[in-house]
């Protein structure tokens, strides 16, 4: 009885490994691989560069129209919440976004000896850093990355700063490099593809920086912005920015600013003490960019909205700002 038993035990065992070689020679070997999921190893290089470009510039608005309301450059029509969360947004697109695809860019663009992606990848890594650094201090960056790493230590601020000037100087030399197979065109849409261009991005970059540490009394960085300043931008056409030219509406700016003063919900608008600064009130100097930025419905004068004050404005005739953003 026993010896039945472990007969049977066997030929079951037998039969079973036979239906599941069966079933995998009639379904096929790829059966339960999902045909809609992207490997890492098979995105390529022009694949990577727009979403990176993208939320490089989605994380520039988050930080910069969130301090701009404390700079009073922005201010609002009426009440509005300003959290310790209000940068969750950048937060998110610099590290979960942002830095984590220019990890995997970095390494492939090295695998292949791409050396200008990996120069774009460079001053892109910089450029992200100097944003988180600017709103939070003190970062996670030099074991962010590091597989496994959950819980990555934070970088000073001062080590920071270091390792954005060594990521530019790195990026200008992969910049200037002969790559092997082709480089970044279409899918650079910054640039088109220009590496003069980038190039010229990277020098203005240091210059910031540059600029920011005479407030930390370097007495050299004066110079070194100077030195940085006569290898970067000529004109207006080496900007560095996303142009939204299929839908504005994908445009943070014009979204947040724009199309929200026309729904008649709360809404930001120039803030007084920034159209007196464009205006000659404040500076002897009209800025020829006052129009350009902000509509005041033909009016002869430009009245920004009171920082706190809800859209009021005393130096106007009817005590209200007039100011909105432009289209």
């Amino acid at each position: 009885m026993v010896r039945s038993k472990k007969y049977i035990s066997i030929l079951a065992s037998i039969l079973i490994v036979f239906v599941f070689a069966a079933c995998e020679n009639y379904l096929g070997g790829d059966t339960n691989q999902d045909p809609n999921r992207v490997f890492e190893d098979d995105i390529g290089l022009d694949a990577l560069l727009p979403p990176v470009l993208v939320s490089t510039s989605e994380a520039h608005y988050n930080v910069a129209f969130t301090f701009s309301r404390y700079a009073q450059h922005i201010s609002f029509t009426s009440d509005i919440a300003q959290e310790e969360t209000q940068l969750t947004g950048a937060w998110t697109e610099i590290y979960l976004t942002t830095l984590n695809n220019l990890d995997v860019m970095e390494d492939k663009a090295t695998e292949a000896g791409a050396s200008h992606y990996l120069g774009i990848v460079k001053v892109m890594q910089a450029y992200n850093l100097s944003l988180a650094t600017h709103a939070w201090e003190n970062i996670p960056w030099s074991n962010a990355f590091e597989e496994g790493e959950f819980s990555p230590s934070y970088d000073t601020q001062e080590q920071i700063y270091s390792d954005i000037q060594t990521l530019l100087n790195d990026g200008i030399a992969e910049l200037q490099k002969s790559p092997a197979g082709d480089g970044p065109g279409s899918d650079d849409i910054i640039y088109g593809g220009d590496i003069s261009k980038w190039i010229k991005t990277a020098y203005a970059l240091k210059a910031r920086n540059a600029i920011h540490l005479t407030g930390k009394g370097a007495v050299s960085a004066a110079n070194n912005a100077l030195s940085a300043l006569s290898n970067a931008y000529t004109g207006n056409a080496d900007d560095f920015q996303v142009a939204y030219n299929t839908d504005k509406n994908l445009n943070p700016w014009h979204t947040s600013g724009y199309l929200a003063a026309q729904t008649g919900n709360p809404a930001p608008d120039h803030a007084d003490q920034l159209i007196d600064m464009m205006n000659g009130t404040s500076y002897p100097e009209e800025d020829p960019r006052l129009p350009i930025i902000a509509s005041n419905g033909g009016a002869a004068e430009y009245y920004g909205s009171e920082s706190g004050n809800h859209g009021v404005n005393e130096d106007a005739p009817d005590n209200s700002s007039n100011t909105a953003f432009t289209d």
